[in-house]
């Protein structure tokens, strides 16, 4: 049996693969006839010769590869020959392979056009995971919680799918909390607001900084800047935050260019796995014109090579920022 588990939801993945090991090897105690693959660094020779041998002391052998899929999305670049190639008679292979062994392929957002993916449509059964979302992921939240004895409020359900959005390992970890800090085993809008903040403090200090940027606060902006290092993030870790912050506003701009109106949040929840951060992204880009954004991001690129090609403290970053922004538009 051949099974095909993609997309971005990468933890309803994992459980899924998880439900199929025990169902598969319920007679193979210490997991011997278990072999775990990355397609990146293998070859079709050794899938085979696996795939190949009798499990041991059990009726079946399982074998476990990831991101084989994702090689068949990439394109051939200047005349290279990539990857893929080496595995081209992978769909030949697994209509002979024994009946003794079963195959999982795990991969991530692949495109639904991929050629290996539809090579496999009626050998495999092929299940896609995108991310959940409205009501699905309400679903989601009260049945965690119900697992975790807890009933939760519906504010505090829509707080909660608002907040973290659909990352569900992350929203995993915040309802675990939540039924360890919330009173009677009844989670509250309270709760939420309480737990959860630390986790999109964050993101609302980044919209805040950016906002300070074009109202010129500098002293709000290093702040901000201060913060973020006091919590332990390092430079690059600092600037790369903020640059894809403007890559987002950058994209939020475009797609208002082109007057997509009605999945210009989809598309941004697609990049943040988070509707509220989207939302908050969308509004923001309304604000400021979209020659200074690009300028900006430019300037977090530079601000970015010269901390890597030259040895300057940390503690300039803020200041540093500031005066190449400030370059940036006089341009």
């Amino acid at each position: 049996m051949i099974y095909v588990l993609y997309g971005i939801d990468d933890f309803s993945i994992r459980q899924e693969l998880s439900e199929i090991q025990n169902s598969i090897m319920q007679d193979d105690i210490f997991n011997t006839n278990v072999t775990k693959f990355y397609a990146s660094s293998s070859t079709l020779a050794q899938i085979k010769e696996v795939c190949s041998t009798l499990p041991f002391m059990a009726s079946k052998r399982l074998v476990i590869l990831e991101g084989l899929l994702s090689l068949f999305d990439n394109k051939i670049v200047n005349g290279e020959v990539t990857k893929q190639d080496s595995w081209i008679s992978f769909d030949s292979y697994v209509k002979e392979m024994p009946e003794t062994t079963d195959l999982i392929l795990i991969d991530g957002n692949i495109n639904d056009r991929n050629k290996l993916l539809r090579q496999l449509v009626g050998t495999a059964s092929i299940k896609p995971f995108p991310p959940i979302r409205g009501n699905n992921l309400i679903n989601w939240i009260n049945h965690k919680a119900k697992l975790e004895g807890c009933t939760i409020s519906v504010p505090a359900v829509k707080l909660l799918a608002s907040v973290v959005g659909s990352n569900l390992w992350i929203m995993d970890g915040e309802i675990n909390k939540l039924s360890l800090y919330c009173s009677y085993k009844h989670i509250t809008v309270e709760d939420v607001s309480t737990v959860v903040s630390d986790l999109f403090s964050r993101e609302v200090r980044i919209f805040d900084a950016i906002d300070s940027i074009f109202l010129g606060n500098n002293p709000e902006f290093l702040k901000v800047i201060q913060k973020l290092q006091n919590e332990g993030m390092m430079t690059s870790q600092v600037v790369t935050m903020f640059a894809r912050q403007l890559r987002l506003l950058l994209l939020a701009k475009h797609l208002h260019g082109k007057g997509v109106k009605v999945g210009a949040l989809d598309k941004l929840s697609s990049y943040t796995n988070n509707r509220w951060v989207a939302q908050k992204i969308l509004d923001q880009s309304r604000k400021y014109p979209e020659d200074v954004l690009r300028n900006i991001h430019t300037a977090f690129i530079d601000v970015d090579y010269l901390f890597k090609s030259e040895s300057i403290s940390q503690d300039s970053l803020g200041k540093i920022m500031i005066e190449t922004m400030a370059s940036s538009q006089r341009r």
